[in-house]
């Protein structure tokens, strides 16, 4: 009688051992730490700052998926048994107990990312791996129960999308219904015949950081210099309503050709004491508090542009839109600083700034004044 064979059991070609989680985070840190070195100091690695910035920002993009995705990946590789998932076990912990300073208040996380920035990053890389290491739990008792990997692995991608998709999308979604109220009263308009030859832009610009600032300080820029040179505009006047400063007006019309030099705008101001009436664009905006109080990211920035045309009974309303920024949750959720204001930093979801309706003075200017948009024609 033969004796019964059995296949031998297949072992795992490397077997982690303690130090494995250990040498994972010591890695992950001194990689953080030289990326902020390569980007604050690329002199010293003597590199110049585009390929400082690609390589930083790289290794920044690079750790955190080696922390998040690999190791587990590693782990699951070699079986759900304890010797595996200590060295994950351990990263884990360590991941945990590096995040407590972010729940101690906005205060301590402030000072880090704008004192320590390596530090800080270093705070984020342990917040999202901590939240993205808790996935994979349930995918390892899985894999413990059948001795499969990719039933875990379908279980732990399912977990992942369902918690880190639908709040940015909920999010949009939120950020598009709060918008149509304040898009309600738009007009769409067309000036019938020929763009007019004179007009006036006034601009009424909040202050804050990253919004619009067309024509500033009522100067002159390339979109203005670019209408005068072209021939379509022979007076273009631009009023500068800056905040808590008196409206400042400047007429311009376009310089000799042989009075234009290279690098410098080729116009002239024109003193008008009386200007006669034209069509008028307006561009004002409006920061709007959130919908919940206390919420200062949820604050929406109201751009609006108005076409008016003067009218035997006053300034005839053209044309009217309104381009609505808000900031919603990234997809997937990711945990960030958000920047309240200038100084202050909160940790919390990451989010990016969406535009509802966008569009632009170009698009006004070609869509509703019927302007053929020039090309920037300076002599070099």
């Amino acid at each position: 009688m033969h004796p019964i064979l059995t296949p031998p059991t297949p072992t795992p070609s490397a077997k982690p051992d303690l130090l494995d989680g250990l040498k994972n985070l010591v890695t992950a840190v001194a990689g953080v730490i030289l990326a902020f070195l390569i980007l604050a100091q690329a002199e010293w690695f003597g590199l110049p700052w585009q390929v400082a910035q690609v390589i930083g920002l790289g290794l920044l993009a690079i750790i955190p998926a080696t922390l998040m995705v690999a190791l587990p990946l590693k782990t699951l590789k070699l079986g759900a048994g304890r010797d595996a998932l200590m060295p994950f076990a351990i990263v884990h912990a360590v991941a945990i107990i590096v995040s407590v300073p972010a729940l101690l208040g906005p205060g301590l996380p402030t000072v880090l990312m704008t004192f320590m920035p390596a530090i800080g990053a270093l705070l984020l890389v342990a917040l999202n791996a901590a939240l993205a290491l808790t996935v994979w739990w349930p995918a390892f008792l899985v894999a413990r129960a059948t001795g499969r990997r990719h039933p875990a692995l379908l279980l732990a991608a399912a977990i992942f999308a369902a918690l880190t998709i639908p709040p940015g999308l909920a999010s949009r979604l939120m950020a598009e219904r709060e918008a149509a109220p304040l898009r309600a009263e738009d007009v769409a308009g067309r000036l019938e015949g020929e763009a007019p030859r004179r007009l006036e832009i006034a601009v009424a610009s909040v202050a804050e950081r990253g919004s619009p600032q067309p024509f500033r300080d009522a100067r002159c820029d390339t979109l203005c210099e670019g209408l005068l040179r072209s021939g379509q505009v022979d007076r273009l006047r631009i009023t500068w309503q800056a905040p808590d400063a008196p409206p400042r007006s400047v007429t311009y019309a376009a310089a000799a050709p042989d009075t234009c030099r290279a690098g410098r705008p080729c116009v002239a101001t024109v003193e008008e004491a009386d200007w006669a009436p034209s069509p008028r664009l307006s561009v004002t905006e409006t920061t709007l508090p959130g919908p919940r109080a206390g919420d200062r990211r949820g604050s929406r920035l109201v751009t609006r542009f108005e076409v008016t045309l003067p009218d035997a009974g006053g300034d005839r309303l053209l044309a009217r839109s309104t381009m609505v920024r808000a900031a919603v949750v990234t997809v997937p959720v990711l945990v960030d600083y958000n920047w309240t204001d200038h100084q202050t930093a909160v940790v919390g979801v990451s989010r990016i700034h969406r535009l509802m309706n966008p569009i632009g003075m170009r698009d006004i200017l070609l869509d509703t004044l019927g302007y053929a948009m020039p090309q920037d024609e300076r002599p070099s």
